[in-house]
């Protein structure tokens, strides 16, 4: 996994949920961020794309960064103006060094 350290050139921005309080006395999700790191965003090509959503049908990304224990499915990705849900979380080799997240592209920010 060397070869990746040079690869991540992408910065990247993790959001964490957050629920808070409404004036109806509900509640409202929110989204802070929760960390902006290096790593490898990558669009799937048509038939990555395809063998993924064998699997998954709503895998369109992979992003490769280092090990972390606080990225997970419940946080959210943004990236190139765009929100990504985080459908798989994948510690390579089981090695702790490198995380790869399999993710979909979100219609909006909610």
């Amino acid at each position: 996994m060397e070869a990746l350290a040079g690869e991540m050139k992408n910065r990247l921005l993790f959001q964490k949920r957050a629920r808070a309080t409404n004036s109806m006395g509900g509640y409202i999700d929110t989204w802070s961020t929760l960390c902006t790191i290096w790593g490898r965003y990558r669009q799937l090509t048509g038939r990555e794309a395809i063998l993924q959503q064998q699997l998954n049908p709503l895998v369109t990304v992979e992003v490769i960064i280092r090990y972390r224990t606080d990225i997970n499915t419940d946080r959210r990705l943004y990236y190139m103006n765009k929100y990504h849900n985080i459908i798989s979380v994948i510690d390579i080799n089981n090695r702790h060094e490198h995380l790869r997240l399999l993710c979909e592209e979100r219609q909006s920010d909610q």
